[in-house]
């Protein structure tokens, strides 16, 4: 009994000590970007705040940074070794409550009074460094709560303070985003632990394989053949576990991230709509609205990466997508780089999502421009068709070899510096680079796509020589040409009117869509789960022109709610919204009739045509 519970504790501080070393590694890249930010905040507001309260300020701020990068140099010391995990998180923990009491002081030291102008500036910021920080330190549970909780609640308090409406407004919405992100911070904790465990688990039951494989050995010719059978076997099956896990969790982050953006996108539209063009803190809000969208950018190549993302296949002619975005192309690389296009006289024919292709190509030829550096090189894009055989297609980086077939490629070759072995076999694992870090998931994306279209790549290189880069798909029958229409009459806009029911169960969500909604005329009405939807609809069903409904709920799903929706009023036209991939959200709908979809985070006028289409196909 006794030997059973020494076992488990220390099992748990195991997982306690990997969860610090998980927490310091971004500790002192984390320190450095706010104190950057601490010293652009202090030049904003440079004219508008005693000069003493910044000094104050900067003072604590360069305390935390002092402290937490002193914190840092001694872990490293002991890191690869054992330590006790349980004073290290506590310690931990108190520099992130010291650190959120500093930051959130700065809404008192640094804010200049009566300006609201500058507030929603220093929320968004706020807000940004409560999102970073629950990303890089949630590895300790109570670490991006005990940073975001005293930083957000000041902030908060401030707004209530300085009064009137917006201020109100502005403090609500901190509190709303605080637990939102504080509830993200423990399921994202949870996450990691899990893996954390599997992770000492999984080499347990593999030193338990590997002994009682040593057992079975009998022959020594025998041995060394079954040994290298099973190591290769070993190391593919590894491989794919660690690519499905990569893209579950890339899709599951993916699709939370999503929806956070959806709020902060959807609040800093409305916020745009309502600031005059000569107001000061509208730069600031378009600027954080430019960065929400590359943001959305990036979890669209975690889709990818993940195999669900927007997949929506046509046929089409790779020389023709090549060819339509050859200028596109062209400005994506140096200009000391010269870019040759070889396309293929016949038609290189494929079912494929011509998004996604642009994409591929992108990435490919970013990466190659990259291998050159500033140095003047070359990139040549060739397409065409052949053969391939199993032997052929046994050389693909994925680990799903397509049947043998006919094929249509895209070939990316440059003549930048090459790679080895080593570096081949890592191309595509995320955010792997030779380059610097934090390069993202270009390289990755593509492996998704191509995996998705059940296609092949094949990669070529050597050091000093470069590198070429062979994406198979599947060809098919050019489409026939069908004889040319007539130009139909443009279809009129149906008339912004009537109900529309916004199904949502996050409130920072709904709220901005339902103002959305009232921005187009129509009259917004909010549910927050599918059993509150169908109450509602059920009282006035032919008040409804549309429903928007979230995927994804608590009490009832989304397709439980859709049928019960379309019981009541089967001709109700139905917009499904969610942060998942298109492909992978309306799978689950097979066979039901949904009026659109929208995929988190989305723009007002992308809502906007949505509405348009739905509603002139109900017409």
């Amino acid at each position: 009994m006794n030997d059973t519970k020494t076992t488990h504790n220390d099992f748990a501080d195991t997982i306690r000590e990997e969860q610090v070393r998980l927490a310091m590694r971004q500790l002192a890249t984390m320190q450095a970007a706010s104190f950057i930010v601490a010293l652009v905040l202090c030049f904003i507001v440079r004219n508008q705040v005693p000069l003493p309260k910044i000094l104050v300020w900067l003072s604590l701020i360069l305390a935390v940074v002092v402290g937490r990068v002193h914190l840092h140099r001694r872990f490293v010391k002991i890191r690869d070794g054992s330590f006790p995990g349980k004073q290290w998180t506590n310690v931990y923990l108190a520099l992130a409550l010291f650190s959120g009491i500093v930051w959130g002081l700065s809404a008192f030291l640094l804010y200049p009074s009566d300006n609201m102008a500058l507030m929603p500036f220093f929320v968004l910021v706020m807000a940004s460094l409560a999102a970073a920080t629950t990303v890089s330190h949630s590895s300790i549970k109570l670490a991006p709560a005990a940073w975001a909780v005293p930083a957000m609640l000041f902030y908060a308090a401030r707004c209530v303070m300085e009064g009137g409406q917006i201020g109100v407004t502005i403090a609500f919405l901190i509190v709303v985003y605080l637990f939102t992100i504080v509830r993200y911070s423990f399921t994202h904790n949870s996450a990691i632990t899990s893996a954390i465990a599997l992770k000492f688990e999984n080499l347990k039951l593999l030193e338990e394989v590997q002994t009682v494989n040593e057992k079975l050995r009998r022959d020594i010719t025998d041995r060394k053949r079954a040994e290298v059978e099973r190591l290769e076997m070993e190391r593919r099956l590894l491989h794919a576990q660690k690519l499905e896990s990569l893209g579950v969790m890339a899709g599951g982050i993916a699709h939370d991230f999503n929806n956070l953006l959806m709020a902060i996108m959807g609040n800093l539209d409305l916020t745009l709509l309502d600031l005059p063009n000569d107001c000061r803190a509208r730069t600031c809000v378009e600027q954080a609205y430019k960065a929400s969208r590359r943001a959305g950018e990036l979890t669209s190549q975690m889709l990818a990466y993940s195999g669900k993302g927007h997949l929506r296949p046509s046929p089409m002619d790779l020389s023709d997508e090549v060819r339509k975005n050859a200028q596109l192309f062209r400005a994506a690389i140096e200009r000391t780089i010269t870019l040759e296009v070889a396309l293929s006289s016949r038609p290189a024919t494929v079912e494929a999502d011509p998004g996604q292709i642009q994409q591929v190509v992108m990435n490919l030829i970013t990466n190659a421009s990259e291998a050159i550096g500033q140095n003047p090189g070359g990139i040549a894009i060739t397409t065409g068709t052949m053969d391939c055989d199993e032997e052929c297609l046994s050389r693909s980086c994925l680990d799903e070899k397509p049947p043998p077939g006919r094929f249509a490629y895209i070939e990316v070759s440059d003549t930048g510096c090459g790679m080895d072995e080593k570096t081949r076999q890592r191309l595509f694992d995320p955010f792997f680079t030779t380059k610097f870090t934090g390069r993202g998931l270009g390289m990755s994306a593509v492996m998704g796509i191509v995996r998705g279209h059940r296609g092949a790549i094949l990669v070529e290189s050597e050091v000093g020589w470069g590198t070429t880069v062979r994406v198979l798909f599947p060809a098919c029958e050019p489409p026939v040409s069908a004889a040319p229409e007539l130009p139909a009459a443009a279809a009129s806009e149906p008339p912004m009117m009537g109900s529309v029911l916004v199904v949502d169960d996050e409130h920072g969500i709904r709220e901005p869509c339902m103002a959305h909604v009232e921005r187009l005329g129509f009259h917004a009405v909010g549910a927050a789960d599918g059993e509150e939807a169908l109450r509602l609809f059920r009282d006035n069903a032919k008040e409804f022109v549309c429903v928007l409904l979230d995927l994804t709920m608590p009490r009832m799903s989304g397709l439980a709610a859709y049928q019960e929706l379309k019981r009541i009023r089967p001709d109700v036209p139905v917009i499904l919204c969610s942060g998942y991939g298109e492909e992978d959200a309306t799978n689950r709908f097979a066979g039901q009739k949904l009026a659109g979809f929208l995929h988190k985070p989305y723009t007002l006028e992308e809502l906007k045509q949505s509405l348009t289409r739905a509603l002139n196909a109900a017409a």
